[in-house]
């Protein structure tokens, strides 16, 4: 087992029919998980790791109970605990020493909806929610134990939704609802210890079949968020059907996406990978902490430059066909636009001294994402699939792409000498790949119980961040090579209640730990499945 990683699961299922009645009936299933790892390391010299030790723990219980044919209840719960430990080294007064650092997360989520059925065409569902989102961080001087430093990050966030199903006829559908949600956050970091945000929100949406060629849907969206201006999204989509083995779909509509209070005021360190992730209201404080403790390695984007971000606005359109010639064979291809103001992104700032990167979030003015995605499927037998997919992307900042044109943004040649960026040097937004894709195959024997399966994840060269000091990505230094990524799962069944895994992610063992630290290499790992019915 690579990293002495273990994963210890459970599944529990209980199906139990005509509890009361000769209707009712009742599901509940409850599953727990334990994985533990003690990380790994891919710059041996540092004395922290690249992933730290951790432990993780999951509990999710369900439970779902139909009354009778109008009336369905449903629980769930999912509580997620997490710790982690890990050395980091520190420079304070001049001297470096090292600390012990240990970390909590709990994520806490519980959800109940309620479905009644009024009439065969009248349906309403309520929706609740609420999830505790809690971080504890706390670390000591190896030498004497003192505490060096202490933090908490404490979020909560209530929803609740009333969705109504209305069938008029034969030809016309509508969806109307109507929600609200609260969400507060408490922190040690935050400027005044605590903040809020809330949402109220209506929708309504109808969609029309006017006979077998045609199917279009039109609604609409008014969100009131208590931080931003009040905001109309409209939305309008067309499937046709000139033929059983031809569909044409286009779509055109707007969005709008206010920042979560994660993306204000989080200060975050991930166990099982390493890095942290700030907040863009305290990304500045956060970052002169890790700088203070000596564990910057270099800065990718200076923090003072980055302002608190706003709510995002997007107008996107799609065209796509789907192909399907044979009951064996399916391909399709997606063009797309999307133009978006202040995109809201998530974006490296400074590298650390583990390998491990400092993220923050961002405006990005006047963006726009153009592109052709295509997919292709093929079944020849029974128990095969193969299918493969592509993505061509073009984006970039519009700002940006004016001032080059305008001859405002300069970069140092290779004689040395300052000179004006060319618009064909533009390489658009960071961490998008103008190339990218995925190839899988499956195999499935029933008669023998085994299931086989490769996955390929294949990524263009992208950009990771500015090292010129104009603020663009210009120059060939500021891109991470393309990479691909196999994987490879077989499970063999034995006597219908035990199943044996072996599995090997990452086969090839690609590795790049100063951009990408989180790939550990290759992990080779295995387990025993037994199911009791």
């Amino acid at each position: 087992k690579t990293n002495n990683t273990i994963d210890v699961l459970s599944n529990l299922s209980i199906i139990k029919e005509k509890l009361f009645s000769s209707n009712d009936n009742l599901t509940a299933s409850v599953y727990f998980d334990r994985l533990s790892s003690n990380g790994y390391n891919l710059r041996p010299v540092s004395p922290s790791l690249t992933a730290p030790k951790f432990s993780n723990y999951t509990f999710f219980p369900q439970i779902k109970y139909r009354f009778n044919n109008s009336d369905l209840l449903k629980i769930s719960s999912r509580i997620f605990i997490q710790e982690q430990n890990d050395i980091q080294q520190i420079t304070t007064e001049g001297n470096s020493k090292l600390t012990n650092s240990l970390d909590y997360l709990t994520d806490w989520n519980n959800g109940l909806t309620f479905l009644h059925k009024f009439t065969p065409s009248f349906k309403s569902e309520i929706k609740l929610y609420f999830s505790r989102y809690l971080t504890d961080s706390k670390s000591t001087f190896q030498s004497d134990g003192n505490i060096y430093k202490q933090s908490r990050f404490d979020q909560y966030l209530y929803k609740s939704e009333l969705k109504n199903d209305f069938i008029l006829n034969e030809q016309n559908y509508i969806v109307a609802g109507v929600g609200y949600f609260n969400e507060s956050v408490e922190a040690d970091r935050i400027y005044g210890g605590k903040k809020a945000a809330s949402l109220y929100y209506i929708y309504i949406q109808e969609e029309w079949i006017p006979s077998k060629l045609f199917d279009f849907v039109i609604g609409t969206r008014f969100d009131n968020h208590s931080d931003y201006a009040p905001r109309l999204s409209p939305k309008f989509s067309a499937l046709i059907k000139p033929f059983d083995f031809l569909k044409i779909r286009a779509s055109i509509g707007s969005g709008f996406k206010a920042p979560t209070l994660q993306q204000l005021y989080l200060d975050f360190s991930n166990a099982q990978v390493g890095y942290n992730v700030f907040g863009s209201s305290n990304i500045r404080e956060s970052f002169k902490r890790l700088q203070k403790q000596g564990q910057i390695e270099k800065i990718l984007i200076a923090p003072e430059n980055i302002q608190k971000i706003r709510a995002e606005n997007s107008v996107g359109f799609n065209l796509g066909i789907e192909f399907t010639p044979f009951d064996f064979i399916n391909t399709s291809i997606n063009i797309f636009r999307n133009n978006v103001r202040d995109l809201i992104e998530a974006s490296p700032v400074a590298i650390k001294t583990n390998g491990q990167s400092i993220f923050t979030y961002f405006n990005l003015n006047k963006i726009y994402t153009q592109g052709i995605e295509t997919s292709f499927t093929l079944n020849p037998f029974e128990g095969f699939s193969f299918s493969a997919s592509y993505q061509y992307l073009e984006s970039a900042d519009e700002n940006i792409l004016n001032q080059i044109r305008n001859g405002e943004i300069s970069k140092t040649g290779s004689s040395g000498r300052i000179r004006l960026v060319q618009e064909s040097e533009y390489g658009g937004l960071f961490n998008r790949s103008k190339h990218s894709g995925t190839v899988k195959i499956d195999y499935q024997n029933k008669g023998l119980g085994l299931t086989a399966n490769l996955r390929g994840i294949i990524r263009g060269k992208y950009g990771f961040g500015d090292t010129n000091g104009n603020g663009i990505l210009d120059d060939k230094s500021e891109y991470i090579p393309g990479y691909a990524v196999w994987n490879f799962t077989i499970t063999q069944e034995i006597l219908n209640y035990l199943n044996i895994q072996f599995g090997m992610e990452n086969i090839f063992d690609k590795t790049n730990p100063e951009f990408i630290p989180s790939l550990p290499g290759r992990i080779i790992y295995g387990g025993i499945q037994f199911s009791i019915h």
